[in-house]
This record gives structure tokens, C-alpha cells and sequence, in this order.
């Protein structure tokens, strides 16, 4: 997913969201490539906001997702015992939100962070998403609903915004795009889900990691290449 150009209601005119999705491929390998783009009354392009691709492939190896949520478990873990140490912060729901509200306004519906332990040195964060704090009506719609994607993908802006470095006065980071999205199991809104993700800067100096969620003994979600800039341009 790449997104191009932020979504913002205009008050002043009638906006229609138009999403094309061309099929590539055959029955048994098909790519969906969707445009997702702000239309007028008569089909004239406002603006193109995103695209992205779903792909229909085989899932990773049982000792691939083994692996991985050993990796993450104990990257968890290790960030839990450096808050014993004071070189990690804990900021619960309220803190969370609070701390970049000068930078974004998340409404009620895209406050899943249930609490952040943020390692600034690091540049990296364990997270809590807990989705029962959410005040949702249509949950049967979705496989996996959007304000619950966007939840669980917040700790990277939120390392960029609020680790000791930063300086809301001068720059804000924002969520630009990600490599791929993978979900193992259905997400559901009474349990607790874990994450962790690490920021490090590319070739091109765009800010990028990996985040994966878990849930018990088991990887649930990978986001992998997440990407946060200080603008999308």
C-alpha cells in the first residue's frame, strides 16, 4: 500500500470515494490492483489517495511463523524489564493520544492503543492493542476492520513522534505506506494482542520497520515495511 495524497472531507462540496480493481493473473494465481481515488459529481478526479495490491499466495512455513514470534515474544519482553530500568517508557490509552494531539486527532473509533513501551534509544516499541476499546457497531461487516488495522499500526508514527528526539514544533511524522499485510487468524475483539516494531532508516532515508503482532503463543498479524515520513507527498 502506498498512499499518495491524504483523504480530508470538504465540507463545501459533494465528494464521492471511487476504488478501481483490476484483476492480473488467472484462477490460480490472481493480484488485485486497486486505486482508491476522490471524485466529483460527474466523475471529474479530485485526487488519487492510494494504491495498493492483494495478492492471493501460499502462507508462510509453520517454522517461519514460529520463528518470528519467538523473536517478537522476546523482543516484548526485553523492552518490559528495560521499564525496570527506566530506559524504556510506559504510556497508557490517555498518555498515548494526549502526548500527539497537537500533532493528530484520533477519533474514538482509532484509539486501540491500550498502552506504549517506548525505547528511544532504540527506536523501537512494545504495544498492547486492546480493540474492546473501541466503540464499534458494524464489526460483522469486516474481516478485519479498518479501525482496528489502523490501531494496531500506530506505535511506528508513535515512536517517531514521541521518542526524546523529536520536535513536534518543527516536523510531524505520518504513516506513508507498508510492503505487505498479513493476517493468520481472525482478529477478535475480546482478546489482547501484543507488537513490537523497530524504526531504522533506509537507503533513501525514509524511516521503515517491521511490525509483528502476536496473541498467546502464536504470530497473529506482520505489517512488514511500514513506512513513515515527515510528509506524504
Amino acid at each position: 500500500m502506498n498512499i499518495k495524497t491524504a483523504l480530508i472531507a470538504d465540507s463545501t462540496t459533494t465528494q464521492w470515494l471511487q476504488t478501481e480493481i483490476k484483476a492480473i493473473g488467472s484462477t490460480e494465481s490472481i493480484r488485485l490492483e486497486c486505486l482508491f481515488s476522490s471524485v466529483q459529481v460527474n466523475e471529474a478526479l479530485i485526487a488519487n489517495h492510494v494504491r495498493c495490491a492483494i495478492s492471493f499466495t501460499e502462507p508462510h512455513s509453520p517454522e517461519w511463523l514460529e520463528e518470528r514470534y519467538t523473536e517478537t515474544r522476546g523482543h516484548i519482553n526485553a523492552l518490559y524489564q528495560r521499564t525496570i530500568l527506566g530506559k524504556c517508557f510506559r504510556f497508557s490509552n490517555n498518555m498515548i493520544y494526549r502526548m500527539v494531539a497537537t500533532l493528530a486527532e484520533f477519533g474514538p473509533i482509532y484509539r486501540g492503543l491500550q498502552e506504549v513501551v517506548l525505547d528511544s534509544h532504540a527506536m523501537a516499541a512494545a504495544s498492547r492493542i486492546n480493540f474492546d476499546l473501541i466503540p464499534l457497531r458494524d464489526i460483522d461487516a469486516y474481516a478485519a476492520h479498518p479501525a482496528w488495522i489502523d490501531s494496531l499500526s500506530q506505535s511506528a508514527g508513535f515512536i517517531m513522534n514521541a521518542n526524546e528526539a523529536s520536535n513536534p514544533e518543527t516536523e510531524c511524522f505520518v504513516n506513508h505506506a507498508w510492503d505487505s499485510l498479513q493476517l493468520y487468524e481472525e482478529l477478535k475483539r475480546e482478546e489482547l494482542y501484543e507488537s513490537f516494531i523497530q524504526m531504522r532508516k533506509d537507503e533513501s532515508k525514509m524511516w521503515k520497520g517491521d511490525l509483528y503482532m502476536v496473541r498467546d503463543d502464536k504470530l497473529v498479524v506482520a505489517i512488514e515495511g511500514i513506512k513513515v515520513s515527515t510528509a506524504i507527498d
